[in-house]
């Protein structure tokens, strides 16, 4: 585009993209506008787009060119001209209301926008979307580490007089008069606290948050509103937690070299406290939503309450030993009483936090902390619920209907999935589960015995402090053993038993020598029965000395018996001699007919070709050699049809005819003449406009045909008269951003340079590295610049050890190159 268009040409071509039904006319806008988006007249045009408005499609067009203009092609502008763009960008800005369509805003700095609109009151609106906006693109950008630091250092620095422009609009606004007004603000000052650069010492003093706090504890607030007010808090109590981590290192590092602990800040403190009261205040309004079975409120409430607790849950845990309970604790409460809601959905969202607390308990090991938390986490009063909903038990008088399979699976599932961290000592609900598992019903689904299975294999740790429930549990898994579906997974849980019951299982050896002995006879896979090998070595590690030997003699020779049999068998294994026909060729021979009519009938369906070229490659790949006398008409079938109907897979079964056969010299020249046919079609469709960007499986294909030649029959490939224009083309197709072509065009390149120095020994290795000579003496400077241009401005970083392969292999062989390069 040499010259900058008409603008009524624009406006025709986004026309024709948005509102014109005609794909044909749609594709060619598209493709036009998009390369006026690279040209430097694409700032002017969009610039007065912008001013003239009129209508939506253009707006958007013209936004999104400018943004993306500012944000990749920035260098186009001289420095003269950054003033006036940036004039020109506030004059848009100042025509932004509350009806503007939010996809064409723009954002600019904030000190600058707050100064020229933040008296008045009309602009009230644009300016609080950009505030907003402008630290969210921090995190969307794709900025490198050191300028996002910088953009966040810039914010911080603004962030006072950004907390006090909010405040100035709140007090100037009520919510009678623009409910979205308050909404904006208390999100905009969301945005900031979560890219953290509102400090956290100064939100106690924060009129925003009283506010935010003021909607909370109002049972009858706007739902958008409480709901951006519990996202405020949310984001606040989440910045705290990431705080409180921070200090948690330092003052392991601090207790580790300088022996004692740094204090947390008093105002952090006074925050914790702040937040504390404000998040307990809001019980009351809390049980009035449920008596108006509010859901949506509620579980604002609920991430409130649950945020509260994750970010205070280590300083809980810590401030409740000796005998003391930490102030916050009370939080937990109002988590029960959320979970104790009839609407699940407000419950699962306390999922995770019940989760970090368990684990907490886990890992400290604490008796006494276990007797704080004990009210608030019961496992085994879950495990006895499951359990009871599994055998159809009655709970509070009141029979539970009998569940379906699935359910009984899934309940299963979760069980095995927490099985480890249920105490060995447990003897209330994990006996009747295993006994229930024991007597499962042999018509019972085998996804629920799968599952069962993995569970005992779970409950290892268990079973080795309930010794008397091996026996029927090893008896269980034996029969298991012999089962198809269920052999594999009944492996493994012998193999997890053996490994935590070593002292109970040295009595069941003589049991697992004879599993080990039978063990070709289960089907189980390979991987399993290396599992089930490990855990009898394990036992018989165990063993008396007397008895290691023995019983390790047994095990090898179960084993080596099998070996010896098949040494000792006469004679040597069957094989096909290259004189005898294939078993399969004749009926490949009595199909390819019926192939052959399906490929004419509907040669325009590119999925049916695509799935017969699939079957005569498996079919070739079958019979190889054999289906010699089937290949003249399978290269006449395909080349007339790629005439016609420029299907790719036709290409693809080119190559597999070319790998399979090409070895030939009969074969060669024929398959020559095929490449040659191919030629004339794609090049027809490779020189279209963006004819290799839009048909890169051709691309790719094509160039994997030329590659299997340059593998298999190099010199007929060399000698062939399309060989220079295939060059031409490979060269062109540098630069072409597609994972897969490109790396097929590299194959090739490589392969053509590398066979005029590989397998020197052969007899055609003059000819060879003459012809390739001969090619670089004429196209490889163009090679070159090509390749240092693709690598440089064209192609993804993932896709340039391929073109970095290609480019040593120029140096390996041509001096020049190896020079030029040094």
């Amino acid at each position: 585009m040499n010259l900058p268009p008409e603008i009524e040409t624009v406006y025709e071509a986004i026309y024709s993209m948005h509102q014109k039904s005609n794909p044909t006319e749609q594709n060619r806008a598209s493709l036009w506008l998009q390369e006026l988006q690279k040209t430097v007249y694409a700032w002017k045009i969009s610039d007065r787009i912008l001013q003239e408005k009129k209508d939506l499609d253009s707006c958007f067009f013209a936004a999104q060119t400018m943004r993306a203009k500012i944000q990749y092609d920035f260098h186009e502008l001289p420095v003269e001209a950054h003033a006036s763009l940036r004039d020109s960008l506030i004059g848009h800005i100042s025509q932004i209301d509350e009806h503007t369509n939010p996809a064409i805003v723009i954002q600019k700095p904030v000190i600058d926008l707050i100064n020229r609109f933040g008296g008045n009151k009309s602009s009230l609106w644009p300016l609080l979307e950009l505030i907003k906006f402008l630290p969210e693109e921090t995190n969307t950008l794709s900025l490198g580490a050191n300028r996002r630091d910088q953009v966040l250092a810039d914010l911080s620095s603004c962030a006072d007089i950004v907390s006090e422009f909010l405040k100035m609009s709140l007090k100037s606004t009520t919510s009678t008069e623009n409910i979205q007004i308050p909404i904006r603000i208390i999100k905009c000052l969301t945005s900031w606290i979560a890219v953290h650069a509102v400090p956290l010492e100064a939100i106690p003093n924060s009129d925003i948050i009283a506010y935010a706090f003021q909607v909370l504890g109002n049972h009858t607030s706007n739902d958008q509103l409480h709901e951006a007010a519990a996202d405020c808090v949310c984001s606040i109590l989440q910045s705290l937690q990431l705080n409180n981590n921070h200090s948690d290192i330092d003052n392991y590092l601090h207790h580790h070299h300088q022996n004692h602990q740094t204090p947390e800040s008093a105002e952090i403190q006074r925050l914790q406290l702040c937040l504390f009261t404000s998040v307990i205040a809001l019980e009351q309004p809390y049980h009035l939503l449920v008596a108006e079975e509010e859901t949506g409120q509620l579980m604002n409430y609920c991430r409130i309450f649950t945020e509260f607790a994750e970010t205070f849950l280590i300083t809980i845990i810590t401030g409740s030993t000796s005998g003391q309970q930490h102030y916050a604790i009370k939080i937990l409460d109002l988590v029960l009483m959320c979970v104790g809601h009839h609407d699940y959905e407000v419950a699962q969202i306390t999922f995770n936090l019940w989760y970090q607390l368990s684990e907490e308990l886990y890992q400290r090991n604490s008796e006494e902390l276990n007797n704080v938390f004990k009210p608030y986490i019961d496992s085994s009063h879950c495990f006895r619920e499951m359990f009871a909903r599994i055998n159809g038990a009655h709970r509070d008088g009141i029979p539970v209907p009998a569940p379906t399979w699935d359910s009984v699976e899934a309940t299963l599932f979760i069980m095995q999935a927490v099985a480890k961290n249920i105490l060995p000592e447990e003897d209330q609900v994990v006996p009747e589960v295993v006994e229930a598992i024991l007597n499962v019903h042999e018509n019972t689904h085998i996804a629920v015995k799968h599952t069962s299975i993995l569970l005992l294999g779970e409950l290892c740790e268990w079973i080795n402090s309930h010794a008397h429930s091996l026996e029927p549990i090893l008896n269980f898994l034996l029969v298991c053993l012999s089962q198809n579906g269920l052999a594999s997974v009944a492996s493994g849980a012998l193999h997890s038993i053996c490994t935590a019951c070593p002292e109970h299982m040295a009595t069941h050896f003589p049991g697992l020598l004879e599993i080990a002995r039978c063990l070709d006879g289960y089907p189980i896979s390979n991987e399993a029965a290396i599992g089930l090998l490990k855990g009898v070595s394990i036992i018989l590690a165990r063993l008396q000395r007397e008895e290691i030997t023995r019983a390790m003699k047994d095990l090898c020779w179960f084993q080596a018996r099998p070996l010896c049999e098949l040494l000792e068998i006469n004679g040597l294994p069957v094989t096909l001699s290259d004189t005898q026909p294939h078993p399969c060729r004749d009926v490949v021979t009595e199909i390819w007919p019926v192939l052959s009519k399906v490929f004419n009938k509907y040669a325009a369906d590119s999925r049916i070709m695509e799935r017969c070229c699939r079957c005569v490659r498996h079919a070739v790949r079958c019979i190889r050699k054999n289906a010699v006398h089937l290949l003249e008409d399978i290269v006449k079938l395909i080349v007339g049809l790629y005439a016609t109907h420029q299907h790719s897979c036709f290409l693809y079964l080119g190559s597999i005819l070319v790998d399979e056969y090409s070895t030939d010299h009969e074969c060669a020249a024929g398959l020559v003449q095929m490449l040659e046919a191919f030629i004339g079609p794609t090049f027809t469709l490779l020189q279209e406009p963006n004819g290799l960007k839009n048909h890169p499986d051709t691309v790719d294909d094509l160039f994997r045909l030329c590659s299997r030649f340059m593998q298999r029959a190099p010199i007929a490939f060399l000698h062939s008269a399309s060989k220079n224009s295939i060059m031409n083309c490979a060269i062109s197709a540098c630069s072409l951003d597609h994972k897969d072509a490109n790396a097929s065009v590299m194959k090739f390149l490589y392969e053509f340079l590398h066979c005029s120095r590989n397998n020197d020994d052969r007899s055609d290795f003059t000819i060879r590295r003459s012809l390739v000579q001969s090619v670089l003496t004429e196209k490889g400077q163009t090679l070159v610049t090509n390749l240092l241009h693709a690598a440089v401005f064209s192609l993804r970083t993932y896709m340039l050890q391929e073109t970095v392969d290609v480019i040593i292999e120029l140096t390996l062989i041509d001096q020049t190159v190896r020079l030029f390069a040094d």
